[in-house]
């Protein structure tokens, strides 16, 4: 606590450099990554936050960098900060259709549901809204798109997981 203590007060004081260091001491790898991009360091933050896998760094330079408009590494970083709702928003946004699945996946079911509506918009991928329609518990919707658009695999599978639970 000392190490990081006495770093944030080199960092009131502007001496970055030394500040850098005293958070490294403390393991503080958030305010690491956060000096890094205050510098606009971006690829040594990147690097911090790869090596380290701190969830609070992750998600600080996934918002930095969407800021500077590098959406495909905020998503990356938001994926590891464990952020998805925010890798989802970013993914339709920015029309990221092949990442979006596997952020949504693993998101809240309303979440799940707007990602499968956007699939739906854009008239592809119906096998993707389908199955985030199934998992966020929209049985029903997700069994209406398997027929209209004859998506025979994922009826399937929703069927087989019908008979399994009754």
């Amino acid at each position: 606590k000392l190490f990081a203590w006495w770093a944030q007060y080199l960092e009131s004081n502007g001496d970055l450099e030394s500040a850098l260091q005293f958070y490294q001491a403390a393991d503080d790898m958030m305010s690491f990554v956060r000096i890094w991009c205050y510098c606009g360091r971006f690829e040594e933050a990147i690097s911090i936050a790869n090596e380290t896998n701190d969830r609070a760094a992750c998600y600080h330079l996934a918002r930095q960098l969407e800021n500077q408009e590098r959406y495909g590494e905020a998503v990356q970083f938001y994926g590891k900060a464990m952020a998805y709702t925010n890798a989802t928003r970013l993914c339709r946004a920015h029309h990221m259709d092949a990442e979006l699945i596997s952020f949504a996946m693993y998101s809240n079911s309303e979440d799940m549901v707007q990602c499968a509506e956007y699939y739906e918009k854009t008239g592809e991928n119906w096998d993707k809204a389908i199955m985030l329609y199934h998992k966020s518990g929209m049985v029903g919707r997700a069994l209406e798109l398997a027929f209209e658009h004859q998506q025979f695999s994922a009826l399937q599978h929703i069927t087989s997981n019908l008979d399994s639970s009754v």
